[in-house]
């Protein structure tokens, strides 16, 4: 599996589980690489309940899906792997509960040494942002673009790009050396998700061969 391309980040508070059926399925085929299950505001029922149906629909497309934060979630559905912050599980408590197979990416933040140490603890990507604008999560704090260059340059991991990412910003984005980028609201909010979604991983495919021509 190739960690490059578009992370779509399944958020109920983007969009309600119940349009998912609709809009978010098609996204699955139309480049995403890897989604993200998100539900803060859902009791634990609903949660699971949600995350397997989605887990399914994964399934089915061959995408890989983590749950954010939350391990014991993971280990009962059988997802891919977590994602993980500062405040949540440690990257390598998560590694000894999911297995060696398992994904893992870390939030970052603005911080490289931070992405350091948790690619050295087994992560398999860092997350950076938010690096614009965000409805989902206005209040958390910047990033900056040069943060994902000095990534790119100095951690040999895959880099991910989150906070604000829709077509009119991804190309700088890539540009400054994301792998992969994650969108939620970019996505989910858009008039068409699955055209959105086409539009992201057509700019992104661009970008990396664009990369591979480069000495």
């Amino acid at each position: 599996m190739t960690l490059r391309g578009v992370y779509l980040l399944a958020d109920e508070s983007v969009m309600p589980f119940a349009q998912w059926a609709e809009h978010l399925v098609p996204c699955l085929s139309a480049g995403v690489v890897l989604v993200q299950y998100r539900a803060k505001q859902q009791g634990a029922a609903s949660q699971q309940a949600h995350a397997r149906c989605l887990l399914e629909w994964c399934r089915q497309a061959r995408v890989p899906m983590l749950v954010n934060d939350d391990v014991a979630l993971a280990q009962k559905i059988g997802a891919d792997g977590v994602h993980v912050g500062a405040s949540d599980t440690a990257v390598a408590q998560a590694r000894v509960a999911l297995g060696a197979d398992a994904l893992i990416g870390s939030s970052c933040y603005d911080d490289v040494e931070r992405a350091r140490a948790m690619r050295d603890a087994g992560a398999n990507y860092v997350s950076f942002g938010r690096l614009f604008g965000s409805q989902t999560k206005p209040d958390a704090p910047p990033a900056a673009l040069h943060t994902l260059t000095l990534a790119q340059q100095t951690l040999n991991t895959r880099i991910c790009a989150i906070g604000g990412i829709q077509a009119e910003n991804a190309q700088a984005v890539l540009q400054a050396g994301a792998d992969l980028l994650c969108a939620g609201g970019g996505i989910l909010r858009q008039p068409d998700p699955h055209a959105a979604t086409r539009k992201l991983a057509t700019i992104a495919a661009a970008a990396f061969a664009q990369r591979s021509l480069q000495p």
